[in-house]
């Protein structure tokens, strides 16, 4: 059978293709800048849904969301150099337990941390109610607490009167507001940021540039 050749020539459009790029690349700060960006964007999208979902304790004890893990999301801020591209994320706090296992303590000077477990108290620090709270030990392991006594509600009752002018009614249990513990342990969650797809997204950016670098479309 015989045929026709045809030469396909590209070389000088792949070699001034190939010197765009290696020109683009000798300072790969720009490149990196993009990746920190994007990859910033693309935590923080995707922690605004998980933390628009994680609101267990809340429902729990049938307070309003304090948002708190949103606020995380928003901590993490990405940064660049010639050298690379990183991610800072909070190491205090429930996104440090993506990594791995933590263990929060009280801070200096404090020997217990405060645990919301009612409705009013959580959101709330222990300072916000004055001298309503007091130190008490409840149950069979007396178990450390802040509470207060309940309101009075109807004329019945034994009453006793804060510094506020409340009345209380000394037959009602206490309410407990706060449980006190020495220290909180948070177990692992890799679900809070998307490793895998974080990688991705790096690769994506990468693509995004070269595209820019050959269009010579890139920023200034």
């Amino acid at each position: 059978m015989s045929a026709i050749v045809i030469k396909i020539d590209l070389s000088s459009d792949v070699a001034e293709k190939l010197r765009a790029i290696a020109s683009g690349l000798q300072d790969k700060g720009p490149l990196h800048a993009m990746i920190a960006a994007s990859a910033e964007a693309f935590v923080k999208a995707r922690g605004a849904v998980t933390a628009a979902t994680e609101h267990k304790s809340a429902n729990r004890l049938g307070a309003n969301p304090t948002g708190h893990l949103a606020d995380e999301y928003e901590k993490i801020e990405g940064q660049s150099s010639a050298d690379g591209a990183t991610l800072l994320v909070p190491s205090h706090g429930r996104l440090a337990a993506a990594f791995g296992p933590v263990t929060i303590t009280p801070g200096p000077g404090k020997y217990y941390l405060t645990i919301p477990v009612a409705r009013d108290s959580y959101g709330h620090r222990a300072g916000e109610f004055g001298d309503e709270l007091f130190f008490a030990r409840v149950g069979p392991k007396r178990q450390p607490v802040l509470a207060r006594r309940q309101e009075r509600t109807e004329d019945a009752g034994i009453l006793n009167r804060s510094s506020k002018g409340k009345r209380y009614d000394n037959t009602k249990p206490l309410e407990v507001l706060y449980i006190l513990a020495k220290e909180s342990n948070i177990p692992e969650d890799r679900t809070l940021i998307p490793f895998e797809d974080l990688a991705e997204e790096a690769v994506d950016s990468v693509d995004e540039y070269l595209d820019l670098l050959l269009e010579g479309s890139l920023p200034a």
